[in-house]
């Protein structure tokens, strides 16, 4: 039984009138775990708030032969759950030598930002341990205040838009258990246990010895970050 409020229709719905006053949400959906529990749950408080305007989008990087199925996969998701969806198919250029896990990540958010309708807000699924990793980062590369912020829980990204992201007080092991409790089939990515991306390996090797030396290190790692926010 998952514990967090977060992960209630009543407790996120709640969480996302304190981030926001629209009722207008575009889900980034992947079709893995963490999107997975945001769909499902955000289909739950569409049915507590039936104005809710809510759809999903799926971004396809055309980067693994496994990638053309995952399509299948979160159609029919979207569909059980009669939520509008959409995906989009993208070409990476990394002609310029960069890394191909920032270029791929900056050409989703592009695709996403550029999907948006007016007032409506980008949902992303990033929690507890994905803010973790990234303050980490930063910190690996020099960063200063802006960057030691890590992510912030809603900004705006463009003169009509925001992006949101709920989920960053929660643990993936929470998330794992409700999709549990929920019986909810998800993508597993292989391209996660790539220890070639930064990201990754922070995620499968330096993270579970901060575990196992320091209990609750992700929640004091985020609250650093809170702390890095308020100052800028």
């Amino acid at each position: 039984m998952t514990t967090n409020s977060v992960l209630t229709p009543l407790g996120l719905q709640q969480h996302l009138r304190s981030l926001t006053s629209s009722t207008r949400f575009l889900i980034a959906y992947s079709g893995g775990l963490d999107s997975h529990v945001l769909l499902h749950l955000m289909c739950q408080i569409r049915s507590m708030q039936p104005a809710l305007d809510i759809r999903a989008m799926h971004i396809h990087h055309g980067l693994l032969d496994k990638a053309d199925s995952w399509l299948d996969h979160c159609q029919n998701v979207s569909s059980a759950l009669a939520i509008p969806y959409q995906s989009i198919k993208l070409t990476i250029d990394n002609t310029a030598g960069k890394s191909l896990e920032e270029v791929a990540r900056q050409a989703r958010y592009h695709a996403l930002i550029r999907a948006l309708e007016p007032q409506e807000v980008l949902l992303t699924a990033h929690h507890l341990n994905d803010q973790s990793e990234t303050l980490l980062l930063q910190l690996f590369r020099g960063a200063g205040v802006n960057g030691l912020a890590a992510m912030a829980p809603i900004m705006a990204i463009t003169d009509n838009n925001k992006l949101a992201r709920p989920f960053l007080s929660v643990s993936r092991i929470s998330l794992e258990e409700y999709a549990k409790e929920h019986k909810l089939t998800f993508i597993e990515d292989p391209s996660n246990a790539d220890q070639s991306f930064d990201r990754n390996y922070c995620r499968h090797q330096l993270m579970p010895l901060l575990r196992q030396r320091w209990k609750g290190v992700d929640k004091a790692i985020a609250r650093s970050a809170s702390i890095q926010a308020e100052t800028r």
